[in-house]
């Protein structure tokens, strides 16, 4: 009964991440980089969780998720250490991006979180793809379209001087 009530959850927790990654290569369009890194963010969150929902495991806090997805992925050697790390440092980049907005960001910023999260997607696709019921081609599609994108080479800064993130 528990695994059918998960089902569609792991569906729509991929098609979440899915979703966040065509936003970010829409703000990284649209040269919005905080809201780009947001987006990144939450992509991986939502795989994340996608394979802990493949698990029987449900986590909805960034901190239930991150102790589960150690507990569940990483001690089991499915994913390495360093995606774990990569994981919190970039939900770390989401929150001062989300919650200090004197700090400026710009195209270079996103380029390096970009470059961050390949080894993270990459490690979280292999995982997703080697999880019975857990199909990971669209979030790939959209990796693959989001990493891609590029931002303008200026991108504008909102709020008064310019503090590096």
């Amino acid at each position: 009964m528990e695994s059918r009530r998960l089902e569609p959850a792991r569906w729509e927790l991929a098609a979440a991440a899915a979703d966040e990654l065509k936003s970010f290569a829409a703000n990284v369009g649209a040269g919005v980089p905080r809201k780009a890194l947001g987006n990144l963010s939450y992509a991986a969150f939502h795989l994340v969780q996608a394979l802990l929902a493949s698990r029987g495991v449900s986590a909805h806090t960034l901190n239930g998720v991150q102790v589960a997805f150690s507990l569940h992925f990483v001690k089991s050697g499915a994913v390495s250490k360093s995606a774990a790390k990569l994981f919190s440092e970039l939900q770390a980049v989401r929150e001062r991006a989300d919650y200090q907005v004197e700090l400026a960001y710009d195209a270079g910023d996103v380029r390096r979180h970009l470059e961050t999260a390949q080894s993270l997607m990459e490690e979280l696709l292999a995982a997703a793809g080697a999880t019975r019921g857990l199909d990971p081609r669209a979030v790939r599609a959209a990796w693959s379209a989001a990493s891609a994108s590029t931002l303008p080479s200026r991108s504008p800064r909102r709020r008064g001087p310019a503090r590096r993130a």
